[in-house]
C-alpha cells in the first residue's frame, strides 16, 4: 500500500526529469539544451503518430512497426546524452539515426517514389536547428548524398522488388507528419529567436538604464573634479607666491588676498603667535575691515575666547558653519554680514605658530574638501613664516608646483584616423624636443612600401603632400629609413658625408640629411612602421638618450599603428555578424559593455636596491592629483612619481628611485612620461583584447598571442 501510494509522485519525477532538459554554468549550452530537449519533443510526437498510423491504416505492419522501433532506439540513446550533458554528441546522433532511418525506409518503400522522402527536407531544417549555419550545410549534404544513393540504387535495379504501391493514403500520412515536423521546427526556431530578441531587448535597456546612471556619477564626479581643481590651483599659486616672497608681512597679504579672490570669501585673516605667546596678532587681513584693524594692531588673547585662540591652542580647525549658533567666537562689530567661519591653525613640527582665519556671507561653505585645502594653505604659510623650517618650505612649495606639471597625453584613441593619432603624438613631443625634423611612417610588408603618417620640419607641420606619401623601400636601398626596417634596427647618422652604409645615396641628398636617427616600430618581430627623428649638423651628435627617446616613440608608434588595425579588423568583423543577424532577425541590436579594472601594486628593483619606502606615498598622491610629482627627497634618495592615464583617467602610478639624492633632468622626467604613457597604451590594447574575446571576436589563443606580440612590441 505504501508502495503504491508514493509511486504516482516517483514516476512524476521521473516523467518530469525525463523531459526536462539538464542546466549548464554556460548559457550558451544551456540554450543548446532546450533547443535539442525541444526537437525531441516533437520526434517523439511523430513517433506517436507514426505508431497509430502503422496499427489503423499501414499495409506493411512489419516493416512499418520496425521503423517505429528503430525510432524508439534512437530517441532513448539521444535521451540519454543529452542527460548525461553530451549535447554535440546528442545532436549528431540524433542527425544521423534519423537520416539512416529515412534512407532504409525509403529504400525499403520503392526509393524515390516511397512518400518517406519528402523527410529528407526536414533533415535539413533539424541539422540546422541544432548544429547551427554549419548544419543546414551538412543537413543539405546529408540529403543529397541520400537522394543520390536512392537514385543509383534505382537506375540500377537494386531496390526490392515487392514493395507496396503507394496509396493517396500513405502519402497523405507521410506529408501530414512531414508537414507537422516541419511546422514544429520552424516554431521551435521562431520562438528561439524571439526569446534571443527579447533578452537582447532587455539588455538593451537595462544597458540603457545603467548608462544614465553612470552619466549621472560622471557630471557629479566633474562638478566636484572642478572644484578640487580650482582650490589645487589656488593652493599652487599660494605656492608659488610662499616660494617667491621671503618677507612674512608681504607673504601673508598676499596669501589672505590670493585666497579670499580665489574661494569668492568675505574676509581672510593671518595671525601669528607674538613671541610671549599670550597674544595672536593680526599680521595680514582683507577689505576695509581689515585695513582698520591693521591700522590699530588687532589682536587675541590666547587665553580668551575666540575660535582664533582655540584653534591655536589645540591645533585642529575650528569650524562654525552658523555663527549665531557659535558660542566660542569674537564677534567682530566690523565684519557684520559672516554667517560662517573656520580658523585653521599655522602648525610646525606639532605646534602652532598662528592661524588662518577665513569668514563667508553664506552658511555651511567650510565642507571637508575646503577644510582640507585650507589647512594645507595654512600648513604651507606656517613653514614659509618659519625661518627655521626655510628649508622644508622650499621643498614643499616646489612639490606644489611641479604637481601643476601636464605631461603630455600622446596617445592614440580608438575609432581615431591613425594619421590624427600620430600626428598629435609626435607633435606634442616634436615641440618639447631639440630635433628639427620628424617623421612617422607606417609600413606594408607586403607591398614593401611605407606611407608618411606626419612629419614635421623645424617643429612645424611638413608640407601636406608629405603626409600620405607612398615610399617603395627598394627605390630608395641605402637610405636611413630602408635600412633601419630591413634591419629592424636603430640607424643613426651623426656624419653623413663619411658613413659607408649610405654610399649609395646622391652626395646632394647625404648632404641634406644632417644628423638623423631612423628606428623601426616592431610589433613582435614584424616591423609595422618606422621614425626618424633628424637635427642640423651644427648641433650636437645623436647619443644615447636620444636613441632611447626614438625607441620610445616607435614603441607608441607601433602600438597606435596595431591598435589601429586591431580596431579596423574588429569593427569589419562586427559589420559583417550584425550583417548576418539582419538576415535572420530582420533587426540589428548592439550590446554596449563598461568595463573598469583597478591595477595592482607592481615593484621592481636590482637585487642591491633598498626597499621602495616613500612608494606609497608617491603612488597615492601622483594618483590623486593626476600629475606628474617632482622628484621628492627621502633620506639620501630620490623618488619620482607619474600617473599612468589614458584620455584623462588615471590609471595607476610610475614610482621611480635613485639611491641618490639628485636633479632630474627634462630629459629624464620626460622618459618617465614616455614609459608611463606607453604602459597606459598596453593597458588599453590589453582591454581591447579582451572585450573581443569575450565578444567573439578573436579566440582565446589569438588573444594570447596578440598579447605575446605586444610584450615583444615593448622590449626595448
Amino acid at each position: 500500500m505504501i508502495m503504491s501510494e508514493a509511486s504516482p509522485p516517483a514516476l512524476a519525477r521521473w516523467w518530469k526529469r525525463f523531459f526536462t532538459p539538464p542546466t549548464f554554468e554556460d548559457e550558451e549550452q544551456s540554450r543548446v539544451a532546450r533547443i535539442t530537449q525541444a526537437v525531441m519533443v516533437a520526434v517523439w510526437a511523430v513517433v506517436a503518430l507514426g505508431a497509430l498510423a502503422t496499427v489503423l491504416v499501414a499495409v506493411n505492419k512489419q516493416l512499418s512497426l520496425s521503423i517505429i522501433v528503430a525510432l524508439l532506439i534512437e530517441q532513448l540513446a539521444v535521451t540519454y546524452l543529452i542527460q548525461t550533458r553530451r549535447l554535440r554528441a546528442a545532436g549528431m546522433t540524433l542527425i544521423l539515426a534519423i537520416w539512416l532511418i529515412l534512407l532504409g525506409a525509403a529504400v525499403a518503400f520503392g526509393g524515390l517514389h516511397s512518400p518517406t522522402v519528402v523527410f529528407f527536407l526536414v533533415m535539413v531544417l533539424l541539422a540546422s536547428l541544432l548544429l547551427g549555419p554549419r548544419g543546414a550545410a551538412v543537413g543539405a549534404g546529408l540529403s543529397l548524398a541520400a537522394l543520390t544513393a536512392l537514385l543509383i540504387l534505382e537506375v540500377g535495379n537494386f531496390l526490392p522488388t515487392d514493395v507496396p504501391p503507394v496509396t493517396s493514403l500513405d502519402l497523405w500520412i507521410n506529408l501530414t507528419l512531414g508537414s507537422l515536423i516541419a511546422a514544429a521546427l520552424l516554431g521551435i526556431t521562431v520562438h528561439h529567436l524571439n526569446t534571443t530578441l527579447t533578452l537582447a531587448r532587455q539588455n538593451a535597456q537595462a544597458q540603457d538604464r545603467a548608462n544614465r546612471e553612470l552619466q549621472a556619477i560622471r557630471e557629479s564626479l566633474e562638478r566636484r573634479i572642478a572644484q578640487r581643481t580650482t582650490q589645487l590651483q589656488v593652493s599652487a599659486e599660494v605656492g608659488r607666491v610662499v616660494t617667491s616672497i621671503l618677507d612674512p608681512a608681504t607673504l601673508s597679504r598676499q596669501v589672505v588676498e590670493l585666497i579670499t579672490t580665489r574661494f569668492e570669501l568675505y574676509y581672510a585673516a593671518i595671525f601669528i603667535a607674538d613671541e610671549d605667546q599670550r597674544y595672536a596678532v593680526l599680521e595680514a587681513a582683507t577689505g576695509e575691515a581689515g585695513r582698520q584693524l591693521l591700522e590699530r594692531g588687532h589682536k587675541l588673547d590666547l587665553s580668551g575666547q575666540s575660535m582664533v585662540a582655540e584653534a591655536m591652542s589645540t591645533s585642529r580647525p575650528r569650524v562654525a558653519q552658523d555663527v549665531d549658533k557659535e558660542t566660542l567666537r569674537y564677534a567682530n562689530p566690523l565684519l557684520t554680514e559672516t554667517r560662517s567661519e573656520a580658523a585653521l591653525p599655522l602648525r610646525i613640527a606639532g605646534r602652532s605658530i598662528g592661524a588662518l582665519d577665513v569668514q563667508s556671507t553664506h552658511y555651511g561653505v567650510f565642507d571637508d574638501s575646503t577644510l582640507t585645502v585650507l589647512q594645507a594653505l595654512a600648513d604651507q604659510v606656517a613653514i614659509a613664516v618659519n625661518n627655521a623650517r626655510q628649508y622644508q618650505a622650499m621643498q614643499a612649495d616646489a612639490r606644489q608646483a611641479e604637481a601643476l606639471f601636464e605631461a603630455s597625453q600622446a596617445t592614440g584613441r580608438l575609432g581615431e584616423e591613425l594619421t590624427e593619432s600620430v600626428g598629435r603624438l609626435f607633435g606634442v613631443v616634436a615641440q618639447r624636443s631639440d630635433f628639427d625634423t620628424w617623421m612617422a611612417a607606417e609600413f606594408d610588408a607586403e607591398q614593401r612600401t611605407y606611407t608618411v603618417l606626419t612629419a614635421f620640419d623645424a617643429n612645424e607641420p611638413a608640407p601636406l603632400e608629405d603626409v600620405g606619401q607612398v615610399i617603395g623601400i627598394e627605390h630608395q636601398s641605402t637610405s636611413p629609413v630602408a635600412l633601419a626596417i630591413r634591419s629592424r634596427q636603430a640607424i643613426v647618422i651623426n656624419d653623413a658625408m663619411t658613413d659607408t652604409r649610405l654610399s649609395g645615396m646622391d652626395p646632394e641628398q647625404r648632404m641634406m640629411l644632417g644628423k638623423l636617427i631612423s628606428v623601426p616600430a616592431l610589433s613582435g618581430d614584424q616591423v609595422v612602421g618606422v621614425v626618424t627623428l633628424g637635427r642640423t649638423p651644427d648641433k650636437p651628435n645623436i647619443g644615447l638618450r636620444d636613441v632611447q627617446l626614438a625607441r620610445a616613440m616607435a614603441s607608441q608608434l607601433a602600438l597606435a599603428i596595431e591598435n589601429h588595425r586591431l580596431f579596423e579588423r574588429a569593427r569589419a568583423t562586427a559589420a559583417e555578424l550584425n550583417q548576418l543577424m539582419r538576415l535572420y532577425t530582420r533587426e540589428g541590436w548592439d550590446t554596449f559593455s563598461h568595463q573598469r579594472d583597478s591595477l595592482p601594486h607592481y615593484e621592481y628593483r636590482r637585487p642591491d636596491a633598498g626597499p621602495l619606502e616613500p612608494a606609497p606615498q608617491v603612488l597615492i598622491e601622483a594618483a590623486t592629483r593626476s600629475q606628474p610629482l617632482t622628484p621628492i627627497s627621502f633620506d639620501g634618495q630620490t623618488v619620482v612619481g607619474v600617473p599612468i592615464t589614458l584620455r584623462g583617467e588615471t590609471l595607476g602610478t610610475l614610482a621611480i628611485e635613485d639611491q641618490k639624492d639628485r636633479l632630474w633632468t627634462a630629459d629624464e622626467l620626460a622618459t618617465v612620461q614616455a614609459v608611463a604613457d606607453q604602459v597606459a597604451q598596453s593597458i588599453e590594447a590589453a582591454r581591447l583584447l579582451e572585450d573581443m574575446e569575450k565578444a567573439g571576436l578573436v579566440s582565446p589563443m589569438q588573444g594570447n598571442g596578440n598579447r605575446e606580440i605586444l610584450v615583444q612590441g615593448r622590449q626595448p
